[in-house]
């Protein structure tokens, strides 16, 4: 039986089909304005769910239940897509289209704003672009391998971490990569937590992180679930037989220190 989630990953492609053809705007600004230009109540196959449920029926309320049924599946779907549409969703997956379709030789850039005590939150930029006010940090960089983007992906998380490998031993600086690498990963147009069919995070031995103060251990595993997603963090956590979640750790950066 077909389930909402299958429903809502049908219905955001059928959008990007249509934004792509001209027939819907990217900009468009939630699942009702899109009753605007199509009849969206279509998306998703509902016509076809609708004919596999509601069948002929004997009485009134058979034909009710089988409603229900399909009610229950559409209507979850729609709230979902129309969330996506409202976070930016379409955007962000014509953005993944064109860096998958793009030859090698895109830059990856990530720059962090000077404040009055260290860092602020990373940014991202392709190619050329860069910040153009303001005093920033660059922070990491990286150029996509051409191919596969499951590998382009694991060659950027690499670059990231070389860029700054003479702290990358260092929970809290590890932490900053992971950060950097999932700012990347937004600019490129894929969501966070990231899928194992996108890339994994690779499990540090308590023996390859140099000893740490509880609240940097925890802002590093923050970050790997931030990026990753829990079970990975779970992981890292138990490869270093330190208990997370915890009470200890900032559940978002705090300043950062300038690099040397």
């Amino acid at each position: 039986m077909i389930t909402s989630d299958q429903i809502v990953e049908r219905m955001k492609a059928e959008i990007v089909g249509d934004v792509k053809e001209g027939i819907v705007p990217a900009n468009v600004a939630s699942f009702l304005d899109l009753h605007n230009f199509v009849d969206a109540n279509c998306y998703g196959g509902a016509e076809e769910i609708f004919g596999e449920f509601v069948t002929e029926s004997a009485t009134d309320h058979e034909h009710q239940a089988k409603l229900d049924i399909v009610n229950s599946l559409i209507t979850p779907a729609i709230e979902a897509t129309d969330a996506w549409i409202k976070a930016g969703g379409i955007e962000t997956a014509l953005t993944l289209e064109r860096v998958r379709a793009k030859p090698k030789g895109m830059k990856v850039t990530v720059y962090r704003p000077k404040e009055l005590i260290g860092l602020g939150a990373p940014q991202a930029f392709l190619d050329d672009d860069h910040p153009k006010q303001g005093d920033w940090h660059q922070s990491a960089k990286a150029e996509l391998l051409e191919g596969d983007p499951h590998m382009r992906l694991h060659q950027m998380g690499r670059d990231f971490l070389i860029y700054s490998m003479y702290h990358a031993r260092e929970p809290r600086f590890l932490g900053y990569a992971v950060e950097n690498f999932g700012a990347a990963c937004k600019k490129l147009g894929y969501e966070l937590p990231l899928t194992e069919s996108d890339a994994v995070w690779l499990t540090y031995t308590k023996n390859e992180i140099e000893p740490a103060p509880p609240d940097e251990q925890q802002f590093l595993l923050s970050q790997i679930a931030t990026v990753f997603g829990t079970k990975a963090a779970q992981e890292q956590a138990d490869a270093l037989g330190v208990r997370w979640p915890s009470r200890l750790g900032p559940t978002q950066s705090g300043p950062m220190p300038r690099h040397r």
